[in-house]
């Protein structure tokens, strides 16, 4: 499916049922980056993400391979991987809260 699309220097983002730090690896040295959420329980994703609790804002990062693995607690955790950020920026900003409804 990706083959014509190989070394053109897209990028491609995935949903989470797709993603994973291999596929990612063999997509870079195809000279196509990936972004994409991750699931906490998959196998390949760095085992001290799995074990750690973060407070909410608390942001981590590990990089392997050109794969930048970010995980942040929101909500709840949120995984994110990509081959595209190679340096990391963190901007804290604030949100509000929406009233439901239409507005």
């Amino acid at each position: 499916l990706m083959q014509p699309f190989y070394n053109q220097g897209y990028t491609v983002f995935l949903d989470n049922w797709y993603v994973s730090p291999l596929l990612f690896v063999e997509l870079l040295k195809r000279d196509t980056h990936a972004i994409g959420t991750a699931l906490k329980t998959r196998v390949d994703i760095p085992k001290d993400f799995k074990e750690i609790n973060l407070q909410k804002n608390e942001v981590i990062f590990r990089s392997s391979d050109g794969v930048l693995a970010t995980m942040w607690q929101d909500n709840k955790d949120v995984i994110v991987l990509s081959t595209y950020h190679t340096d990391v920026t963190f901007e804290q900003t604030k949100t509000r809260k929406r009233k439901h409804g239409v507005t």
